[in-house]
This record gives C-alpha cells, structure tokens and sequence, in this order.
C-alpha cells in the first residue's frame, strides 16, 4: 500500500554534515505504530544544508508534534522548543538557521490525536564545513 507522505518540519542549516557523512541521508527515526511506515530526518547539501523531517503513514492521521533543538556554536549556546497540531495530511514548516560550526542535539516526537507516540528521535548533529563533500 502507498504511503501517504507527511512533511512535519523544514530545518535549513547553513551548511553541513554529521560526524558521518549527511550529504541525502536518512536519518531514521524509531517507528512506535504499525501505521507508520518511516519516520525521521532528511540531510540535503546544497549552498545549505536542509534538515526535513518527515513521516510515511498508511492513513491520514492527525496529531502533535514537538521539535526540540540545543545548539552550541563559536557564537553561543541556544535552545528552542516549538509544538504545533497536524491533521488529514496538512502542515505547516519551521525553520531554524544555524551558524558554523556546530553542534545540535535534535529530539523530535510525533503523536496522534489520542496521544499515542507514532515517531521518537533523538541524534546529535556535527556540523562543520570541513566535512562537505566537494
């Protein structure tokens, strides 16, 4: 069956990479309902780096999600929290830019209406230009 594709957030970094290589990858997130199909965090390099969260469902849900980022960089320290409601497929972006290098701590939670957990991550993220590929 074809999943139906939530975006939950758009995070744009001003460019970046992981410990590991981040250029298009998936960053999995842990599936806690059967009608998830994938869950996580997208790394795209260009002139930035763009982190997207996103969920597969196998039915148009509607929920919660909460997004807290920690980041620590040359010019200081900074935490956000932010949460906002989806429902039937429909949701807004967010977007946070971060200067280089970096470090984030990234905790995304996604729930249903019912408040049962659908998605769990937690990753840390290095950021540096060092790593990017050419």
């Amino acid at each position: 069956m074809c999943g139906l594709a939530l975006v939950l957030l758009t995070i744009l970094v001003s460019t970046s990479t992981s410990e590991a290589s981040m250029s298009d990858r998936i960053i999995e997130g842990d599936i806690l309902d059967p009608r998830i199909s994938a869950c996580g965090v997208a790394v795209n390099l260009g002139s930035m780096a763009s982190l997207r969260s996103f969920i597969e469902t196998s039915s148009a849900l509607s929920g919660t999600v909460r997004l807290r980022i920690a980041k620590r960089s040359a010019s200081g320290a900074s935490q956000t929290s932010q949460s906002w409601g989806f429902s039937s497929g429909t949701l807004g972006t967010s977007r946070v830019d971060v200067d280089l290098p970096a470090r984030l701590f990234l905790q995304l939670d996604v729930a249903d209406s019912a408040g049962h957990s659908l998605c769990r991550l937690e990753q840390e993220l290095v950021l540096d230009m060092n790593s990017m590929p050419a």
